[in-house]
């Protein structure tokens, strides 16, 4: 039996000792599993995505899948000699220690003219329902989870003003003469909430209450020096996902 992860540091177990620590092998060793965790830190959710594909496109299909979204604000960029690079609001990382010379210079470029949180939201919601179909029609047992503090599903589910602020403000370009100064906000709303409105929430871990974050934290589980959960936070968090299934 196959459990297949993926995520960001969250699920990878970034800073554990040993990454067998992490919640899915913890999980695994609760239901008797073997474990593929494709997770890796900085992990946007279009790689989540993208290598969650290449890997059910060229395996066999695993018995259990759960997938950890992260933030939005992060994206990938393919480069010219095949390899990704992890982009943040903040950082630019690679899969290799072949990084681009110019590398800063990418990154500050990507964020200037490129970075959109609103166009990177609508893109996570694609890709939640692309797996979301996926699964289905293949019939893999499957769950998703928010990894981070702010339940960004919820917070559209419930009324809140999210994707307005987004729209709003990922479209106030410096010159509004040259970027689509005339763009429909509420019309993008309703983008978003017909996407929305297509996600089966009942294969969501605790979607309308927790997020991981939020919910270890009501825990009090520990953190190391960089944000990241220590093995009782993992245990946590794998034991609450085994209630759920």
């Amino acid at each position: 039996m196959i459990l297949l992860s993926n995520g960001c540091s969250f699920t990878e177990g970034y800073d554990l000792p040993s990454k067998e620590s992490s919640w899915p092998y913890q999980l695994g060793s609760i239901l008797n599993y073997n474990v593929v965790n494709l997770a890796l830190g900085g992990s946007s959710n279009d790689q989540i995505y993208r290598t969650t594909i290449e890997y059910l496109n060229t395996h066999s299909d695993p018995d259990l899948a759960i997938i950890g979204w992260t933030i939005f604000n992060r994206s990938e960029l393919s480069s010219a000699n095949g390899l990704y690079l992890r982009l943040t609001n903040t950082d630019a990382l690679s899969d290799t220690t072949e990084l681009p010379q110019d590398l800063p210079n990418v990154h500050k470029f990507w964020l200037t003219n490129l970075y959109n949180e609103y166009i990177n939201y609508r893109n996570w919601l694609h890709n939640i329902l692309h797996l979301q179909n996926y699964f289905a029609v293949k019939n893999i047992n499957y769950r998703f989870f928010s990894a981070f503090s702010t339940n960004y599903i919820m917070d559209f589910i419930t009324g809140s003003e999210l994707a307005l602020l987004l729209a709003d403000q990922s479209f106030q370009w410096r010159d509004r003469s040259r970027y689509a100064p005339c763009r429909d906000i509420h019309k993008e709303y309703q983008e978003l909430a017909t996407l929305v409105n297509q996600i089966d929430l009942s294969c969501w871990v605790m979607y309308n209450k927790h997020t991981m974050q939020s919910f270890l934290d009501t825990y009090n589980c520990a953190r190391d020096a960089t944000g990241h959960y220590l093995e009782d936070g993992h245990k946590h968090w794998a034991e609450q996902i085994q209630k759920e299934l």
